[in-house]
């Protein structure tokens, strides 16, 4: 996980992460998101048994799994999840 480190923001449109030694963020908008999960690994690599905050989105009729090291704490995530699902559901219903 060490070549992704970085650091994420939010706001009302999506969610970014932005990879130390990168000019352009990674930007997740919320409208394409399907969900969020936590795992303790994400594409064959794991943070040392820390949870991983994953979004499912899509992208281009494809279906994505980006995971991302927010925190070492399960309470930290999980507030996080409630804030990203509550923009979620906002993007959604205004549609």
């Amino acid at each position: 996980m060490a070549r992704g480190n970085g650091t994420f923001w939010y706001d009302e449109g999506a969610f970014y992460f932005l990879r130390y030694l990168t000019k352009e963020p990674i930007t997740i908008p919320f409208k394409d998101i399907v969900e969020f999960k936590t795992g303790k690994w994400h594409a064959g690599r794991w943070c040392f048994g820390y949870p991983i905050l994953k979004i499912i989105w899509l992208r281009d009729g494809l279906k994505l799994s980006s995971g991302f090291f927010i925190s070492k704490n399960n309470d930290d995530i999980e507030k996080i999840i409630s804030e990203l699902e509550g923009k979620r559901a906002f993007r959604v219903s205004v549609k």
